[in-house]
């Protein structure tokens, strides 16, 4: 079990790894694509809860 919790640990670490090349551009999409994640949550929180003030 402990080996299994380290190479799951070694995985994650690599995976978030700032070694990696991130071009510009992946690295902005990934920000357009946050973006209009953040948007769409806000929007639709905002709708639902004038929805269950009703």
């Amino acid at each position: 079990m402990g080996d299994q919790i380290q190479q799951s640990w070694k995985q994650l670490q690599e995976a978030v790894s700032t070694t990696q090349n991130i071009t510009a551009l992946t690295m902005a999409v990934y920000l357009v694509l946050g973006g209009l994640l953040a948007l769409y949550l806000r929007k639709s929180t905002a709708r639902f809860s004038k929805l269950s003030t009703r």
